[in-house]
């Protein structure tokens, strides 16, 4: 095995040597035994102390030993960030944040650990029906196992895209046209998840993020919080983001049509254009509970507050629902009139309809995640012009 060291310099209040941990309501680096107060880009981060690191033999974690009480953790070997849960001392590993591995951005958590707790009720709470049906356990007792602040790693894109699409429309008279759009957009930092780890379905939906809150990387906005480095392949970030990219532009283009009833797209072609990338690391809260020995993830974004995720779903209530579903209509229907074709035809309307419940329950208690559009990330105008030619 060929061992690899790594050193994770602890991150020490330079006064009284106490460790520093980033404030996110006051925005600074903050000493919570001298009350010292250090602007993040100012603080120079020194090697009072150093974590101790051996490379693991998989591949896929590094042991850290904390100088400070001796404790010995394991963690992700693209870990740039981490707290040792047993004396608090935060550190960061330099090695993974220098070089080609420099993030050039980083957005400052917003929101706090309090905010992730109170948006978690909320959401389980925002609707009479999401919170009829989570098991009665899980409501009265909230198990959390662990809320964590991450800096995510993502790669930003500046591109443009040439739109040539038609489409046969028609108007409220039911006469169809043929439509032809041309024409450019402009896009800037489409933001794509660039961490193996963390499914990209999930932080596609917290966001968008405020990008006009990027600040020059500093490594004193991450004591206290975990941090990867992007270890995602770069024509993987890329590819997602020209997906993006197209479905944001032909979603444009559509907008431009003068009758919005859409027949058949007859043509959609989108030429991509990546200009630039930057590198980043977003803000995120990532939460996680276990009940009946089930794992449920949800995550915030650490600068806006949205939060994404699945609740457990009660099989006992769900029973009870189709059972009324069925039998309720059939006796019912067996009260008025006793004949067979009647009670036949009960159960299967009543059937469809259990079956349309129970969709609209699943989209209700469970969000979908989905891939978003890049509509935030457009820049400037929309340079799009349209022809309408009525079909013969």
């Amino acid at each position: 095995m060929t061992d690899t060291s790594l050193k994770a310099e602890a991150v020490r209040c330079p006064h009284c040597g106490a460790p520093l941990r980033f404030d996110v309501k006051l925005q600074m680096l903050c000493c919570d035994h001298c009350g010292e107060k250090t602007g993040p880009g100012e603080f120079n981060i020194k090697a009072v102390s150093n974590y101790e690191t051996s490379k693991i033999s998989d591949g896929n974690l590094s042991a850290f030993r904390c100088t400070a009480c001796g404790a010995e953790m394991y963690s992700s070997s693209v870990t740039a960030a981490l707290t040792c849960p047993y004396c608090g001392n935060n550190a960061v590993v330099p090695a993974q944040l220098s070089g080609l591995l420099k993030p050039d951005y980083v957005i400052p958590f917003a929101k706090g650990k309090e905010d992730v707790l109170a948006a978690y009720e909320r959401y389980r709470n925002r609707n009479i029906f999401k919170r009829f049906m989570q098991p009665e356990v899980f409501r009265r007792k909230l198990d959390i196992d662990d809320v964590q602040g991450i800096y995510v790693p993502f790669r930003l894109y500046d591109g443009s895209a040439e739109i040539e699409a038609s489409f046969v429309t028609c108007d409220k008279k039911s006469e169809q046209f043929t439509e032809e759009v041309t024409g450019s957009l402009e896009f800037e930092k489409v933001p794509a998840d660039a961490s193996k780890r963390i499914a990209d379905d999930l932080m596609d939906n917290i966001e968008p993020y405020d990008l006009s809150a990027l600040q020059p990387f500093s490594a004193g906005y991450l004591p206290g919080m975990l941090a990867e480095r992007l270890d995602e392949d770069a024509k993987e970030d890329e590819k997602r983001a020209q997906e993006r990219i197209k479905k944001s532009s032909l979603s444009q283009a559509k907008k431009e049509l003068n009758h919005k009833r859409i027949l058949e797209e007859l043509s959609g072609n989108v030429q991509l254009s990546i200009k630039s990338s930057h590198y980043a690391l977003l803000p995120v809260w990532l939460l996680t509970t276990r009940f009946n020995d089930s794992v449920y993830r949800f995550a915030m974004n650490g600068q806006t507050g949205k939060f994404i995720g699945e609740l457990p779903m009660s099989a006992r209530k769900t029973l009870s629902l189709a059972f009324l579903a069925l039998i309720l209509p059939i006796v019912l229907c067996m009260a008025i009139r006793s004949d067979l074709w009647a009670i036949g035809l009960t159960i299967g309307m009543f059937g469809a309809l259990a079956v349309i419940l129970g969709i609209f329950w699943i989209m209700q208690v469970k969000d979908k995640a989905s891939i978003w559009d890049a509509d935030y990330y457009l820049k400037g105008k929309i340079k799009i012009k349209s022809h309408t030619e009525k079909r013969k």
